[in-house]
């Protein structure tokens, strides 16, 4: 049976593998990456929140409740990413139903974001 490892052994082994200039120099490599990579990104998303917003514009929906259908739009983009065809569609529908029936959303502006995000008309949850 192996000997569990003391808080000590663990500083040691953090404190001499996360040397400051080496940590430096790696984020310092890629950095330009980094930055592409996050304006990508944040462009994704920002572009994803103006068109679920007005999708829940039109559905009525007021403040604090838009919260768990931004969430839903980026779970549902998440999925989209990783997945297509029928994978996606069996995701997509599990995901609707868990937020339909947790959070008490409408099938109906759930329907709205999933094939606003992925283009796809909403599976059906049983």
């Amino acid at each position: 049976m192996p000997i569990p490892r003391g808080g000590l052994y663990r500083f040691s082994k953090y404190s001499s593998k996360y040397d400051p200039a080496t940590v430096s120099a790696r984020f310092t490599q890629v950095r330009d990456l980094a930055i592409d990579l996050a304006q990508e990104g944040l462009a994704k998303y920002a572009t994803l929140d103006v068109i679920i917003g007005n999708i829940l514009d039109a559905h009525g929906v007021p403040g604090n409740a838009r919260i768990p259908y931004r969430n839903f739009a980026r779970v549902v983009l998440r999925l989209a990413e990783r997945f297509s065809g029928a994978a996606l569609n069996k995701s997509v529908a599990g995901e609707k139903q868990k937020f339909a029936t947790t959070y008490g959303l409408d099938p109906a502006v759930l329907d709205a974001i999933v094939e606003a995000v992925t283009g796809i008309t909403a599976p059906a949850t049983s």
